[in-house]
């Protein structure tokens, strides 16, 4: 039976707004709102779900965890349950990214619970069927930062463990087609990928540099661009004054890259950044400084 533990908010961006003075938009509309549980033998269970993607019927497939096991619920467009599962088992538990492929099946990834941690990566049918699950060990403790699916309904898997960078192109059967390995002196952490237009990647995330006359050792944001083989085209270092972390990045229409995160002066500022094609920073704001033309 279901009880009320745990809520989810649909919402959507209203209109407004707009214009050169950059006003504000009208608030989100919320759909609906619903509140999910599970309820056994052993009493009631909260649930904590992770990740949420929408679903071909504009529906939520949403993971989680409850009472020590992985849990994947899929809604209807109104929110009301379809289906759930609960599985236990290596990696299951530790799912927290979830992404739709083209052909409608859904990729469920994280990291295992190993002596060393590894990632681990399902595919599962829109009726909640596991097609196949793998583990992929890179030899690092890993710490999986970034899913996206790719054109040929396969995926790509960013991690990180030891400062050291990890890249897997994975096929729609769970093989491994190439992998990408950034090693250097300077550690590295990844926090986002996605696949580019022309079927390539953009990774934001943040490496170590050292000090220089007017900035501190430490992180600074950083993005990578590779080819859709997993060559390098190009990097860049957002150096700030103090320590900052790209969290996220996207493919804007014009074809110039957006990514966000944060600064870390006495208190965290939100960072945006805007780069050529080429990997030039055309435009960078912290705090709420960000033009509307951002």
């Amino acid at each position: 039976c279901m009880s009320v533990l745990f809520g989810i908010a649909l919402a959507a961006c209203g209109g407004g707004g707009g214009g050169g003075g950059g006003g504000d938009s009208a608030a989100p509309s919320i759909y609906w709102a619903k509140a999910y549980g599970i309820s056994d033998s052993s009493g009631e269970s909260p649930i904590h779900f992770r990740s949420a993607v929408p679903s071909p019927d504009r529906g939520i497939l949403a993971t989680g965890e409850t009472a020590g096991q992985a849990l994947i619920l899929k809604t209807r467009e109104d929110g009301s349950a379809i289906w759930g599962m609960r599985r236990s088992g290596t990696g299951f538990n530790q799912v927290h990214r979830l992404v739709a492929n083209s052909a409608g099946n859904y990729f469920a990834a994280g990291v295992t619970e190993e002596a060393h941690a590894v990632m681990f990566l399902a595919m599962i049918s829109d009726s909640g069927t596991v097609k196949w699950e793998k583990t992929y060990d890179t030899g690092t403790a890993e710490s999986l930062e970034g899913l996206s699916p790719t054109k040929d309904g396969g995926c790509v898997l960013a991690s990180t463990g030891s400062g050291v960078g990890h890249i897997l192109k994975i096929s729609a059967t769970g093989s491994t087609d190439w992998q990408y390995v950034y090693s250097s002196s300077e550690k590295v952490k990844f926090g986002s990928i996605q696949v580019t237009k022309d079927g390539g990647y953009i990774v934001a995330g943040s490496k170590v540099r050292p000090a220089t006359a007017t900035t501190a050792a430490g992180w600074h944001a950083w993005i990578l661009r590779l080819t859709a083989s997993g060559t390098i085209l190009w990097q860049t270092t957002y150096v700030a004054k103090s320590e900052s972390h790209l969290r996220s990045v996207c493919e804007a229409a014009s074809g110039d890259f957006v990514a966000a995160g944060e600064i870390l002066e006495t208190i965290s500022d939100a960072l945006v950044l805007r780069l050529t094609p080429e990997g030039k920073v055309v435009l960078h704001c912290p705090n709420d400084a960000c033009p509307a033309q951002l």
